[in-house]
């Protein structure tokens, strides 16, 4: 659902929308306008594939705007390397080493108690 306060103002240029703080491609910004242009209930995402997680969609949510989520990448060594980051302990995160398919996907999330609408999926 729109937020009434940005229904009169949409964007007309996506590139203008862009800012990298953390994203490879400037998604920050773009994802700032989103959550701000749209009413998002549950501050939760999950972002797969995020290798060592400093260049990510989703981390400057978390350190930014106090989301809480769920990462996952395959490789034991980067999820450890997340773990052993501040940003572990700082914020409400989860990263689960994980070989994502279409058939393990709903229970890799319902394992971590996550359930119900997710305000990113990425």
């Amino acid at each position: 659902m729109i937020n009434d306060s940005r229904k009169n103002n949409p964007f007309t240029d996506l590139n203008s929308l862009e800012y990298k703080v953390h994203s490879q491609w400037g998604d920050d910004g773009i994802i700032q306008y989103l959550v701000k242009y749209l009413d998002i209930d549950n501050k939760t995402f999950i972002e797969f594939g995020v290798e060592d997680y400093l260049e990510s969609n989703t981390r400057f949510l978390l350190m930014n705007n106090n989301w809480s989520g769920l990462i996952m990448d395959g490789s034991e060594n980067h999820i450890s390397k997340i773990k052993n980051d501040d940003i572990y302990w700082k914020y409400e995160l989860i990263a689960k080493r994980a070989f994502i398919t279409a058939e393990n996907i709903n229970q890799l999330i319902s394992e971590e108690e996550i359930s119900g609408r997710i305000g990113l999926l990425q």
